[in-house]
């Protein structure tokens, strides 16, 4: 078979089973963008290998997706293809806020750029747009963010359990 028609069987026969239960509406663009990553993450294998290797290449091309994407919920699918700007947002606040709440924790000079208000207004606006399909990982980061917060201003005498960055 022709390495140009392999590869594109391969990536067709995993990208129908990715788009499996994904709403119609949905359906183009999510193609799109997992040949999109599939062009991105193999490619480069298909390229640098000889004929002969071409079979195992798309085998493992085929077991590590069956592995890491495609037993995937249709949530979990669109997640890793459309990341969310606010959750992104949302999530880089409260992991600034437990960097800082480790620094006052370990007796460490620390500095809080803006106010307590300011901050909740702020991870409150950010969390109110984050998509459903972020929405349980922007809960924990959220209430994470907020215990940091609390313990940063003197309201509460524990922090998170997170490790900063």
């Amino acid at each position: 078979m022709e390495r140009f028609t392999l590869i594109d069987n391969v990536y067709t026969k995993l990208t129908d089973v990715f788009l499996e239960n994904i709403q119609v509406e949905k359906k183009e663009t999510t193609r799109d963008a997992y040949l999109a990553y599939l062009h991105r993450t193999y490619d480069s294998y298909f390229k640098k290998c000889a004929e002969n290797e071409l079979d195992s290449v798309a085998t493992m091309c085929v077991k590590k997706e069956k592995i890491v994407n495609l037993k995937k919920s249709v949530e979990e699918k669109l997640a890793f293809l459309f990341h969310d700007d606010f959750y992104i947002q949302l999530e880089n606040i409260s992991f600034e806020l437990a960097e800082i709440a480790a620094k006052k924790k370990d007796g460490k000079e620390y500095n809080i750029e803006k106010s307590k208000e300011a901050y909740l207004d702020q991870m409150k606006m950010l969390y109110d747009k984050v998509s459903e399909a972020f929405r349980y990982s922007a809960d924990r980061v959220y209430s994470e963010g907020i215990l940091d917060l609390e313990y940063l201003f003197g309201e509460e005498d524990k922090r998170s359990f997170r490790n900063a960055t």
